[in-house]
């Protein structure tokens, strides 16, 4: 029998986002961090990791960029969203494609 196979959109940390921004902004993490009023450790979890924001992060975050704080909260969402079926997806014995951005493919066993 033949394993079952999906394909999954490839979702990024919102860190990434972050620092991307920020590299179009010509804004250092330093002082977006100092704005912020963050910790340097805060700012490495929040940016460099994959790890949730908080409420008050999210609100200080959209502030800070002009966005909503719905934009964060749905980024965070599809992150976990994609997170937990991979998980789940590999536990079940599925063969899992992503497809990572150009349309290459990557595959998970």
């Amino acid at each position: 029998m033949s394993k079952k196979r999906i394909q999954l959109a490839v979702t990024f940390p919102t860190g990434e986002y972050i620092t991307e921004e920020l590299a179009c902004r010509g804004v250092s993490e330093e002082v977006f961090a100092a704005h912020m009023g963050w910790d340097a450790e805060h700012a490495q979890a929040v940016l460099h990791a994959d790890r949730a924001l908080l409420c008050d992060d999210i609100n200080k975050i959209a502030a800070y960029f002009g966005t909503s704080t719905e934009l964060w909260h749905n980024l965070q969402a599809a992150r976990f969203d994609y997170l937990c079926r991979m998980i789940s997806n590999k536990q079940a014995g599925v063969s899992v494609t992503t497809l990572k951005q150009g349309g290459s493919h990557e595959q998970s066993e």
